[in-house]
């Protein structure tokens, strides 16, 4: 299983929009300088406030650029690798709902994927709804057997479920 990201390129820094993003920066950090100048310590620090700060959003917008081209490209080309890439940006940035949908067309093109299977589960049971996530394991589990990892996230999940059971329970019992 290939864990890689695709590696940032930072050229974008040196286009038209970031060399605009990048000296605005430095001229609001001049048109501080020009008016704190009896505060040199302020001024300087300014600089390195406004640059990095208008450098952050260049390779912001550059990275959200960068996952557009990855889906464009995915979504014409039906490429595995390229959707586990953008499933696991789409993870990293939070965005849990297009990483499920991404992780389901990736079980369209190859239902067997169990790496993917497991991913859904996971995710599944982090949002609390253990029923599908067990059938995933379920299922995994009935084509391969022999796959510890779904065995060990099935008992992990059994024994969570029944927590949950019991809880649930346990608070009808007081409402009592």
């Amino acid at each position: 299983m290939d864990f890689t990201l695709p590696h940032f390129n930072f050229s974008y820094i040196f286009s038209p929009e970031g060399l605009f993003i990048i000296s605005s920066g430095i001229f609001i950090s001049y048109l501080f300088y020009s008016f704190l100048r009896n505060h040199f310590k302020w001024s300087f620090i300014s600089f390195f406030v406004f640059v990095p700060l208008s450098v952050f959003f260049v390779v912001k917008d550059e990275r959200t650029t960068l996952v557009k081209k990855i889906e464009e490209k995915a979504e014409r080309s039906g490429d595995i690798n390229l959707l586990r890439h953008l499933s696991r940006i789409y993870e990293y940035e939070g965005d849990i709902t297009s990483a499920i949908k991404t992780y389901m067309k990736i079980i369209q093109v190859d239902p067997t994927d169990e790496d993917t299977l497991l991913k859904l589960a996971i995710i599944f049971a982090q949002m609390g709804n253990f029923d599908l996530s067990l059938h995933i394991i379920q299922n995994i589990l009935k084509s391969n057997p022999s796959n510890v990892i779904a065995k060990h996230l099935y008992d992990v999940l059994t024994k969570a479920k029944s927590g949950e059971e019991e809880g649930k329970k346990k608070n009808i019992g007081e409402e009592k």
